[in-house]
């Protein structure tokens, strides 16, 4: 397992897979792929992430 160190201090939108397919390499196992967004959220994109955070809520709190 690596990690890129050579970035160049600007947004390239893969950050949160990268640590996703860490994650998976290790062992872990994911509730949900990762959710990302630039700049200020428009209203479906807010209730988008709301319907993520409950499901994601869910995940967590379902028994196994």
């Amino acid at each position: 397992m690596s990690f890129q160190s050579n970035h160049s201090g600007r947004w390239a939108g893969g950050g949160a897979d990268s640590i996703e397919k860490i994650l998976k390499e290790i062992g872990i196992e994911i509730a949900r792929s990762p959710l990302t967004i630039k700049y200020l959220p428009d209203e479906n994109e807010i209730k988008h992430w709301y319907e993520y955070g409950r499901d994601f809520a869910n995940k967590l709190y379902s028994p196994i």
